[in-house]
């Protein structure tokens, strides 16, 4: 299977759900680097990658075919 027919398959795994988690881990990732401003130094760094990885985890997992029978 070449990349564009994989990449075919695995978005078509892909819920509403899975899309609005990267569309948040993707917010979330963007506070990350944010972080680099003054004003949002003041957020715990480990706290806004937690939330990244959480965002990202069931998206992920669905598009690589985790957790289908």
């Amino acid at each position: 299977m070449n990349f564009p027919e994989w990449i075919t398959t695995a978005t078509g795994r892909l819920t509403p759900t899975d899309l609005a988690l990267v569309k948040w881990s993707c917010i979330a990732f963007g506070v990350l680097l944010a972080q680099k401003s003054r004003g949002v130094r003041e957020l715990d760094q480990r706290l806004v990658l937690a939330a990244v990885v959480a965002l990202a985890a069931k998206p992920a997992a669905s598009a690589f075919g985790f957790g289908r029978a």
